[in-house]
């Protein structure tokens, strides 16, 4: 089946399921009649814009953020202001300390602000590690990453 029906239906399945893993969108997809690898399912996500975010049991689900055409959905500045807990500057690098399993979601919000200075992002569990043009840009970024607690 082609790429789109797939997309289609995993944005269904990860509407109406709690998706903790790839492994289980590839079986529910399966269910579903598409046969999809995980690398697949992992080129998906991506295109889709899918993020994974804690829930409040400790575990993890992949969601879709919904927005506008060129707005920011609220939430995840929402979710910024309570997940990042500290900021940091070392050289060119800014560096936010976030509560665990938020720093994906984080970096997503600063990915799609398209902030000047910032060259891109790198998400760890509880780390985002932001790479700006310069070493003189990087304390403006910080400054700016305050300014958005």
């Amino acid at each position: 089946m082609a790429r789109s029906n797939r997309q289609v239906k995993l944005l269904e399945i990860i509407k109406t399921h709690e998706v903790e893993r790839q492994s289980d969108l590839v079986a529910l997809l399966k269910e579903a009649g598409f046969d999809a690898t995980q690398a697949t399912i992992s080129r998906d996500i991506k295109e889709l814009g899918l993020i994974k975010t804690a829930m409040h049991n400790k575990k993890y689900r992949y969601i879709v953020v919904e927005s506008k055409e060129g707005d920011v959905p609220s939430k995840l500045f929402e979710l910024f202001k309570e997940a990042v807990k500290k900021v940091n500057v070392s050289l060119n690098i800014v560096v936010l300390n976030t509560i665990p399993g938020t720093a994906n979601s984080a970096a997503a919000l600063l990915d799609s602000l398209s902030i000047s200075g910032i060259l891109g992002t790198v998400a760890g569990d509880d780390t985002v590690i932001i790479v700006t043009e310069s070493i003189e840009k990087a304390p403006l970024v910080a400054e700016r990453m305050r300014s958005m607690l």
